[in-house]
Formats: C-alpha cells, sequence, structure tokens
C-alpha cells in the first residue's frame, strides 16, 4: 500500500508531469517524495519541489542510484550544496519556469556528483558564489539537455568555477526550448589530478550561438577553450 500526503511533505501517491531530455511531457510512476524545509537528503527516485523551499544546509545525494528532482513551475528550491555519491537528473515541467537556486559564499557552491553523473533536461538551475569558486562537477558525465543554466562565481582559473567532468566522464551541451541558455565561466575535465581544458560536445542536431557575437555558433565537438556564454 502506498501513502501520501497532499502536499506539505512526506510521500505522495499521484503521478506528477516533468518534461524529459527530448522535450516530451511524462509522468512519475511509483512514490514521489516533496522536498521540504527539512529535506537534507534527497531519496533515491522521485523528488518533486512543489512550494518555495528554502534549505538552511546542504542537501546531500544517496550512496548509490539515481534521484530524479522534479522543479515544479513557478516553485523553487533554495539550498547550500548538493553533493554526494549518486547520480542526479533534474527536470522542468511545461512552463520551465521551476528554479534551483545553489548558493554559497562561504565555501564552494556546488552541485556535485562524487561517483555518478549530472544530467539537466530542464528548468532554472542557478549556482552562485560571490566569495568562492561555483561548479556543476560530476566525476562521471555532465550533460545539459534543456533549462537555464548559470554558473557565476569567483576563483575561475584553473577550472574551479564552471561545469566539469571527471576523468572518462564527457560534457554534453543541448536545448530543447529556444530560450534555453547556459552561463559558464569554463569547461573542465579533472584528469589524473590537474585540470585539463575540457572539450565539449553540443549535442546532436543542435547549434548554439555565442551571447555576444551571434553570427558565432558551435555545433559538434568543440576545440579546448572555444566556447563562451551560448543560448
Amino acid at each position: 500500500m502506498r501513502i501520501f500526503t497532499d502536499c506539505g511533505g512526506g510521500l505522495r501517491a499521484e503521478a506528477v508531469t516533468y518534461i524529459d531530455e527530448n522535450g516530451e511531457t511524462k509522468e512519475t510512476t511509483g512514490t514521489v517524495t516533496n522536498v521540504t524545509t527539512n529535506t537534507t537528503q534527497f531519496t533515491e527516485g522521485w523528488n518533486y519541489v512543489n512550494g518555495s523551499v528554502t534549505v538552511n544546509d546542504d542537501i546531500t545525494l544517496p550512496n548509490s542510484g539515481i534521484v530524479h528532482l522534479i522543479l515544479g513551475d513557478g516553485k523553487k528550491l533554495e539550498g547550500n550544496m548538493i553533493t554526494g555519491r549518486a547520480s542526479i537528473v533534474i527536470y522542468g515541467q511545461s512552463a520551465g519556469t521551476g528554479t534551483l537556486e545553489i548558493t554559497n559564499n562561504s565555501v564552494a557552491a556546488q552541485i556535485y556528483s562524487s561517483s555518478g553523473s549530472i544530467t539537466i533536461n530542464g528548468g532554472n538551475v542557478n549556482v552562485t558564489s560571490t566569495n568562492y569558486q561555483a561548479q556543476i562537477y560530476s566525476s562521471g558525465s555532465v550533460t545539459i539537455s534543456g533549462g537555464q543554466v548559470t554558473v557565476n562565481g569567483q576563483d575561475t582559473t584553473s577550472g574551479k568555477s564552471g561545469i566539469r567532468c571527471g576523468t572518462n566522464g564527457t560534457i554534453t551541451l543541448g536545448y530543447t526550448n529556444a530560450d534555453d541558455f547556459i552561463l559558464s565561466p569554463s569547461y573542465y575535465a579533472y584528469i589524473n589530478y590537474e585540470f585539463t581544458v575540457a572539450t565539449p560536445k553540443i549535442a546532436d542536431g543542435k547549434i548554439f550561438v555565442n551571447e555576444a557575437s551571434t553570427s558565432t555558433k558551435y555545433s559538434g565537438t568543440l576545440a579546448a577553450n572555444a566556447i563562451d556564454n551560448v543560448k
């Protein structure tokens, strides 16, 4: 038997819609966990932001598996850091107005998976630090298939702020809507204990343009340092 609460927290049995990596509307199956102010660890499986939620602490990932995080339209989750071993996949809903705001001015602001991958399929995802580095960082691969993604931090040298993948990982950039964009100060891979400038791949069939010069277009696998802020 499945149990649920209406919307205030705990488990919910009713399906929740989300937009997948192809821009198609899908529904969850099984139990969905509502994210609340008391959430300090995501559950493996479906997690749903269905309100304006501020978590005054780090949010950890489980030790294994995949966390699916849905940002409800018009809703916001604010936190200091998301970090742990599991993979995480972030989704928006039909309007794409859900927001994940990771802000940390005391240490690095991060969405970090130490043993998995990071995938962003939609929503507004902002990682910011005014004093330290800001990172979307996976020991595996980072894939952005949609949404409006901003990484904005200090200490940008040597790939310390930006989007980073691991030794055997890749960085793949894509979009599902015309107003999607990616703003990142750098793209780096962490290989053999050193930062190496990454060569991101634009998803098949996609073309990005440079924010500062729309005549500059990106597709395919890019040369190191070839890419700036894109939309």
